[in-house]
């Protein structure tokens, strides 16, 4: 699937009236080529009726704790894939949770078709030192690698747009540890509990709002 096949228009339906469903479980998705001439202009008022016939499908939900990590193919970092064609075969991404241990580099490499972006949750990358907070996209044909010269683990989401067989190369890895999300008792805001395989707790990402103790 290619990025072309990627380029939608998407809205979501509301549940209908007194169904007491919440919108997540009814949500649909109605795409359409950004391509498309039928689509009406922004601002044109045109209603359902007016528009073309769309294809629709079942918004996708995923938790943590329903997915495990693997560690890459030769390496020390972990990625555990939310979304990816291996969950559904019309998710044309992927995108998961990825682990970097205290001084992993990433051999310098390029992706021919993709786009890989990192968003920091926790810790300090290297290279252009990347925060907590930061974003970086690396487009298709950019030499790049993300290193963790601290003595702290690293923390980011990643997603790659279209998948180009990552998915695959992957969950040729290692098994490794299972990540959840618990509530904090003090303030019910959510943190990243990470699990190892011997389901000991091994790392809390504290977003707690009244900074409670995490009692781990």
């Amino acid at each position: 699937m290619d990025v072309q096949s990627c380029q939608h228009l998407w809205t979501t339906a509301a549940p209908a009236s007194g169904s007491g469903s919440s919108s997540l479980d009814v949500a649909v998705i109605a795409s359409h080529s950004l391509d498309d001439a039928a689509a009406p202009a922004s601002g044109s008022g045109a209603d359902a009726a007016t528009l073309p016939a769309l294809a629709t499908h079942q918004v996708l939900k995923r938790a943590l704790s329903e997915v495990g990590a693997f560690q890459l193919p030769a390496q020390t970092n972990r990625l555990a894939l939310l979304f990816g064609p291996h969950a559904s075969p019309a998710v044309c991404l992927s995108f998961g949770v990825e682990a970097f241990e205290p001084g992993h580099a990433t051999p310098l490499h390029t992706h021919s078709s993709a786009h890989e972006l990192f968003f920091v949750l926790a810790g300090r990358a290297g290279a252009r030192a990347m925060d907590v907070g930061d974003v970086a996209v690396f487009p298709p044909g950019v030499l790049h690698g993300v290193d963790n010269e601290s003595d702290q683990q690293l923390y980011c989401l990643q997603m790659m747009l279209p998948n180009e067989s990552f998915v695959e190369w992957v969950r040729s890895g290692t098994a490794a540890e299972r990540w959840t999300l618990q509530r904090c008792s003090a303030c019910s805001s959510s943190q990243l509990r990470v699990i190892s395989h011997t389901l000991r707790p091994i790392l809390l990402l504290n977003w707690c709002r009244v900074g409670a103790s995490s009692g781990m």
